[in-house]
């Protein structure tokens, strides 16, 4: 890294490294191998190489190089960052600003489309689409191109939030948006490992796309979300039509009959399933004990819950434990 120490033609500078950027993986070290014509004996000598250099982040070591700098040279925060190639003939480094130019505008360009395209199949909940769209854009902003773990973890923590954001213009409900936001986001924080770091992104999309099928109900008017969105939110809460009536501000008998027709089922009915579905994520995904998970999905009858349990699954809360969980 090169900091020029004041604008003039002939400024001094000062240079920083060699250190690395990223991880020294095997592909890292293939890939060079290739670029540099080098045959594959070379490897372990390249590994050495570069391992022997401190890893660091190019935006944190800059960052701090223009602090440092600044604190001697007053008018160092005044002196603009310039691109350079080297020039053959001249034999100098000198700025390039026409290739500066052509290339932000050409990135910015493929970077719309791909966030365009990708954001636009994600609302639809079609992972497929938004898969193929969002390793088309990653190719664009180098997110997975192999760098520091704690940049890539950084830039996955914008890529959760993105969609996230871009979440909000559908019709589901911000609380699910940003429970599943605040999980995704303890994944990427928990994940040490660079090469499970870089297959988020698939898996983040997946996540995203599985909260549009199973929550927008876009099929659905308004009201009926609505009665919807409040019923999952207060599983746990002594549910009546009475009080979701008052908190829609309809009446109950006119809610009622409105729910029904559009749905096919009853407010009772649907909050019964909406707390067996509920239960059996529980019962997928944790240890909890069964008397637990009934009093957290809103049965505070042990009783009750099993039979209802099993009207709708078959089998009782311990015998799908049993037989359907790992």
């Amino acid at each position: 890294m090169i900091c020029l120490l004041s604008s003039d033609s002939h400024s001094d500078f000062i240079s920083i490294g060699p250190f690395r950027d990223q991880e020294v993986t095997s592909s890292f070290l293939s890939q060079t191998a290739r670029d540099n014509h080098l045959t594959g004996e070379s490897l372990s000598v390249m590994k050495k190489y570069y391992s022997t250099m401190p890893l660091a982040d190019p935006e944190s070591v800059a960052s701090f190089a223009s602090h440092f700098l600044s604190a001697f040279l007053p008018d160092y925060d005044k002196i603009p960052p310039v691109y350079f190639n080297f020039s053959e003939t001249d034999h100098k480094i000198v700025p390039d600003q026409e290739l500066l130019f052509s290339q932000t505008s050409r990135y910015a360009e493929q970077y719309a489309r791909g966030y365009r395209e990708t954001i636009d199949a994600l609302l639809l909940g079609d992972f497929e689409t938004t898969s193929r769209s969002l390793r088309s854009w990653l190719s664009v902003t180098g997110l997975l191109k192999e760098m520091h773990t704690g940049r890539l973890r950084r830039n996955l923590a914008v890529l959760n939030e993105i969609f996230a954001s871009a979440l909000l213009s559908c019709p589901v409900h911000p609380v699910y948006i940003r429970e599943l936001a605040h999980e995704i986001q303890v994944q990427i924080e928990n994940t040490e490992n660079y090469e499970m770091l870089c297959t988020l992104p698939g898996r983040i999309a997946r996540k995203y796309c599985l909260l549009v099928k199973n929550q927008s109900h876009s099929d659905y008017s308004a009201l009926t979300r609505r009665v919807m969105d409040y019923i999952r939110i207060h599983l746990a809460e002594d549910l009546s039509l009475s009080v979701i009536a008052r908190e829609c501000q309809r009446h109950p008998a006119s809610l009622s009959g409105y729910f029904r027709k559009e749905t096919g089922m009853t407010i009772t009915s649907y909050i019964r399933q909406e707390r067996v579905r509920r239960a059996v994520n529980y019962l997928n995904i944790s240890s909890l004990e069964i008397r637990e998970i009934a009093s957290r999905v809103g049965f505070h009858d042990l009783g009750y819950f099993s039979r209802v349990f099993r009207e709708q699954m078959g089998v009782s809360p311990s015998q799908y434990r049993k037989t359907f969980t790992y």
